[in-house]
């Protein structure tokens, strides 16, 4: 009797840890500056921040403006930080996409283990006067509110930091 117990309980433990494992966040280079002056970047413009859903709801929209605001805030925060001049006229523009799948909110409240997680991608560009790409990263992250976690909030400020964070890692 204590022994199927013992199992069941063991088994139940590792299905949770499983489940519970953190938002595994990935960034990666995707176009890389081909001269090293592109690597130095002296002043920037901070372009358009387009952020879209597949849900288009109201609260879904309202909280894409607000994935703008922190993302606009985060990349003046990380230029000020290395130096770089932010102006409306400067040669160099930092784009920025993000696309979210917020997932299933019933999913993930009512039966939890995974159950309706989301996905988000960000992808910063920095181009030049011609609009030509000369440095690009894309951060995904695959698992928006896993196992018992309703909230996208937090995972989405993690990956908007941690995108623009990787970003700034890669400017001399």
């Amino acid at each position: 009797m204590f022994r199927k117990l013992y199992s069941a309980l063991l088994i139940a433990a590792a299905l949770t840890l499983t489940a519970c494992g953190g938002n595994p966040i990935k960034s990666a280079l995707i176009v890389s500056p081909e001269t090293p002056e592109a690597w130095q970047v002296r002043q920037v413009r901070i372009g358009e921040i387009k952020v879209t859903s597949t849900d288009q709801s109201a609260e879904s929209l309202a909280a894409n403006a607000e994935w703008a605001r922190k993302t606009k805030l985060e990349l003046q925060e990380m230029f000020i930080s290395k130096n770089v001049r932010i102006s409306d006229d400067a040669p160099i523009v930092i784009d920025t996409q993000i696309k979210l799948n917020y997932g299933n909110f019933a999913l993930r409240h009512f039966v939890g283990w995974g159950a309706g997680k989301g996905e988000a991608e960000v992808i910063l560009e920095l181009k030049d006067k011609t609009g030509k790409t000369i440095l690009g990263t894309r951060t995904l992250l695959n698992k928006i509110a896993g196992a018992f976690e309703t909230d996208v909030k937090p995972a989405m400020e993690r990956t908007i930091t941690s995108a623009v964070k990787d970003f700034g890692t890669r400017l001399k």
